[in-house]
């Protein structure tokens, strides 16, 4: 579907405007304005497919893998009991989302150029604005889930009222609200513009070529626009981190005093519970961060197109590539973290996997106990029990 299969960019010949904003679905008909006559350079269309036609395929698979296998442990039976559960799941379908609106922009990702309006239309008013939507749904969760454990640790009656009346359910609507109008000016300010000799005929020429402009490309060289983004990351990205990086904090020092004050073996084993789940959201978080200042820092200081252009430079589409990859890495690296770090997932997945044949036995462990016989001597018996086993 994509057009960079004949190679060609666009240059711009009359004073019309290339990146006035098309509010509506209807096309903006270019008419000739447009002519094709320069190739892609070579640098960026090897760049481009790598990054997102190999590495991109790569990392939507396991995505999907680790993502569905996540909350298929998430609705089993006796995960339903435990609180972080809730959260989980609503990361996983998130995530899974994001994956699954990869595999349609993937394809395409390496033009602005193509000769089917619907894929045209889906790049500028979907496409990389939608995954973002989905990656902001999974951070605010992880924000969530940190305010409930702060308060668990620090004052659970708090934690208990914030429980009731239907509270998980109140979050998750303002929260969807609340990215929705984050993102609303991205999605009305794209455009579909018809390019190429054949714009001005009447009946729906195959021959029509459609660039497709996304919110951020229209908007990035007016005077509105960075400042939008400067007030949306405020508030949208850097308080939220820092309120996220006070919870970590708070709950590393509260799980550090109760290991010190209390010497029952079950607290201990508790609180390293909770000292677990806690570095998972911390993990998480640090990793969120890391996978979005790339991209960030080339979308708001150096990414820039010439009109009527589908890219930049080779250093700059290479940064930006490096950057596509490590958000599109972030929709899988979630759920590794949490089997990494979370016991009860953990103890989920081995005897998920006890039960396959042929790859139980890998996880089975050996046991020894011990007992007196009568003459007063330790006999020590060594037994075999698989994961399973201890869970239930």
């Amino acid at each position: 579907y994509a057009v960079h299969r004949t190679n060609i960019t666009l240059i711009y010949l009359s004073d019309l405007n290339p990146m006035a904003v098309n509010t509506s679905s209807t096309p903006l008909n270019i008419s000739s304005d447009y002519v094709p006559i320069l190739e892609v350079p070579n640098d960026v269309a090897w760049i481009r497919w790598l990054a997102y036609q190999v590495l991109g395929s790569i990392f939507i698979c396991l995505g999907i893998i680790t993502n569905a296998l996540c909350l298929y442990l998430s609705y089993r039976p006796k995960m339903r009991l435990i609180h972080i559960n809730l959260y989980v799941k609503i990361i996983a379908i998130s995530d899974l989302l994001g994956c699954l609106l990869l595999i349609p922009w993937t394809p395409t990702s390496d033009t602005c150029i193509f000769d089917s309006y619907v894929i045209a239309f889906y790049n500028a008013y979907f496409g990389t604005t939608l995954l973002s939507f989905t990656r902001s749904l999974t951070f605010y969760m992880i924000i969530w889930l940190s305010y409930d454990r702060f308060l668990a640790v620090w004052s659970f009656e708090k934690f208990q009222n914030v429980q009731k009346h239907n509270m998980f359910r109140r979050r998750m609507i303002g929260t969807f609200i609340y990215c929705l109008l984050a993102f609303i000016p991205l999605w009305v300010n794209a455009s579909v513009i018809c390019v190429g000799e054949f714009c001005d005929s009447s009946s729906n020429s195959q021959e029509q070529l459609w660039m497709s402009n996304n919110g951020y490309v229209n908007n990035i060289k007016t005077k509105w626009f960075p400042i939008f983004l400067g007030i949306r990351e405020l508030l949208f990205r850097l308080i939220p981190n820092i309120l996220l990086i006070v919870f970590g904090i708070g709950l590393i020092v509260a799980l550090a005093k109760k290991r010190q004050e209390f010497e029952d073996p079950t607290m201990s084993k508790s609180t390293d519970k909770g000292f677990h789940n806690t570095i998972m959201v911390l993990v998480i978080n640090l990793s969120y961060i890391l996978s979005s200042l790339p991209i960030m820092i080339v979308g708001l200081f150096f990414y820039r197109r010439e009109e009527g252009e589908c890219f930049s430079n080779s250093n700059i589409e290479a940064w930006n590539a490096f950057g596509v990859l490590l958000r599109s890495f972030w929709h899988a690296i979630n759920v590794i973290f949490i089997f990494a770090l979370n016991n009860d997932y953990q103890m989920e997945l081995k005897c998920l996997i006890s039960k396959i044949p042929g790859v139980g036995q890998w996880i089975t462990k050996k046991y020894y106990v011990s007992s007196t016989t009568n003459d007063g001597s330790l006999n020590t018996t060594e037994v075999s029990m698989s994961s399973e086993t201890f869970l239930y």
